[in-house]
């Protein structure tokens, strides 16, 4: 006779080997089982997490005071006898110490039907979420080691409310708003100072709120009136603070602007954002912006370049520069960049050290370029070839070779005597290395407003 057991039944095989008949009878075994019951009856799983379900999520309880205690049990749900083979009965592990069991399970052998409940307590020594888990060792061959997490959160008794600009409530996770003061806005670089919006913290709570810390994450456009320490704010009191947006970069800034406190749902974290703007240059038909023969705007000949800025044509017709570098307003030139042909090409002209010298370099425009609306122009010059784009979009290159003289004038706008931009520049950039498709792309979706 072969025998082998299960966990829930045994069968037998016998053999006649001189007949060579086969006969199998089959038999119900005994089954050790222990089920873990919490709040309502209901089952907790092995290895399962804290939930309100079952009572394993204590909830919230006030650090230092308050306490919750739940009751469990251990039953037998088998027909056969199984031991807790530890001792005590139960351990917990983790926690910090905010978990305690008050009562532990009055047997340790438990038979068919039988069933014993154990206490557990959470009381939290500091704010926030707590854990733990709740391990039973048995000697059940299938489960030696019965485990499951228990939860809890430990409140201060604080609650804060954060007040922007009009009154108006800022919520945790929220975009910047115009409405409460998250959104700054614009502000120009040329300015005298930033933008500044201050901001109320208030307890509505019955402990004292604890203000830890105020920072921001994304961008450096934005800081605090002043250096922060940490404050204490008690029930029903408030406190003040200010922001400053200001940036010399122009470009929209968007950061996270963090609180950190000790009431539930810590920290309080929303979106901050601000727009650093340079002035509109308004041109007529010779106007331009002289910036003199400063060495920031004398390369190395044929050296990497970029140039770009915005343009917004009153007039299309005829040869308009964003940015030159010339003797005066007339020849010789070190280069100059822009659009001619009635708005039909981009325009580079490689001067009077270029090669071939004194020559345009035109990079067709599709479609041409229009008045009264805002263009992203731009050229970037590797050292070999010129690439020009309308838009953050590549339009196409030509070869291009320039010298630069150090006595020449670098100027926004400019051309000869009689012709110059006609419209608005503005944003207009010097890049000392050629700006990838990307980089160029990426600056034009940041128009004027």
């Amino acid at each position: 006779m072969n025998v082998a057991v299960s966990a829930d039944w045994v069968w037998a095989e016998y053999q006649n080997i001189a007949a060579n008949d086969l006969f199998i009878t089959y038999g119900v075994a005994e089954m050790q089982l222990m089920s873990v019951v919490g709040s309502g009856g209901i089952y907790i799983g092995n290895n399962s997490t804290a939930t309100a379900v079952n009572g394993t999520d204590f909830g919230l309880a006030l650090t230092n005071s308050a306490f919750v205690d739940r009751i469990f049990a251990i039953t037998n749900s088998g027909d056969a006898a199984f031991t807790l083979t530890d001792t005590p009965p139960l351990s917990l592990v983790g926690g910090d110490g905010a978990f305690v069991i008050v009562a532990q399970p009055d047997k340790t052998a438990f038979y068919p039907g039988e069933s014993s409940p154990f206490t557990l307590r959470f009381k939290p020594l500091e704010f926030g979420q707590h854990s733990a888990a709740v391990k039973i060792a048995t000697d059940i061959d299938e489960l030696p080691l019965f485990a499951f997490e228990v939860a809890g959160c430990g409140d201060s008794g604080a609650a804060m409310v954060l007040l922007g600009t009009n009154g108006v409530e800022i919520v945790a996770g929220s975009g910047a708003e115009i409405s409460n003061g998250t959104d700054f806005g614009e502000w120009r670089i040329d300015a005298m100072s930033g933008v500044a919006h201050s901001f109320t913290i208030t307890n509505t709570g019955t402990h004292a709120l604890s203000v830890d810390d105020i920072y921001f994450s994304g961008s450096e456009g934005f800081k605090l009136f002043e250096p922060f320490a940490a404050t204490s704010v008690a029930p029903g009191g408030a406190m003040t603070f200010g922001v400053l947006f200001e940036s010399g970069i122009a470009v929209e800034h968007v950061a996270d602007m963090v609180v950190v406190n000790n009431s539930p749902g810590t920290p309080h974290r929303f979106e901050v954002r601000g727009r650093a703007t340079t002035p509109l240059l308004s041109f007529e038909t010779q106007s331009y912006v002289d910036l003199g023969t400063a060495g920031k705007f004398n390369f190395e000949n044929n050296k990497p370049l970029t140039v770009e800025g915005w343009v917004h044509y009153d007039d299309i017709t005829g040869t308009q520069m964003i940015y030159s570098k010339n003797n005066g307003r007339k020849s010789t030139y070190s280069h100059m960049f822009g659009m001619r042909n009635e708005g039909t090409t981009l325009a580079a002209y490689t001067g009077e050290g270029g090669t071939p010298k004194t020559t345009w370099r035109d990079i067709e425009i599709t479609p041409p370029l229009v008045t009264g609306r805002w263009y992203h122009l731009a050229f970037s010059f590797d050292g070999t070839n010129l690439y020009g784009y309308v838009n953050g979009v590549l339009q196409g290159s030509q070869p291009f070779s320039y010298n630069c003289y150090t006595a020449h004038n670098a100027k926004i706008g400019g051309y000869s005597d009689s012709v110059g931009t006609k419209g608005l520049i503005y944003d207009m950039r010097l890049w000392d290395y050629a700006r990838s498709r990307s980089e160029i792309a990426a600056q034009a979706l940041l128009p004027p407003n």
